[in-house]
């Protein structure tokens, strides 16, 4: 998967929702939150503040995003997903 962000280390680089959405092909942030709730194998997000806000500031690591979707299209290729 190319890198999105070449100047920057995947993992550490934090991105937000939008980008989330757009890597990982899904259209709206309701699609985004289904797949943290309903698969735990999506990586966590990171909070941005000690908030515990619902609507408090989140991110996640780009490499740990890439990984994922890495591993879902090798499922695709077993025939386990």
């Amino acid at each position: 998967m190319r890198n999105i962000y070449p100047e920057f280390d995947p993992s550490t680089t934090l991105i937000r929702a939008s980008e989330v959405l757009k890597i990982i092909g899904y259209k709206s942030r309701d699609s985004l939150d289904r797949l943290r709730r309903d698969d735990p194998t999506f990586p966590k997000a990171v909070p941005l503040s000690l908030s515990k806000a619902r609507n408090a500031s989140i991110a996640w690591t780009l490499g740990e995003v890439q990984e994922w979707v890495r591993k879902r299209m090798e499922m695709r290729i077993e025939g386990t997903l």
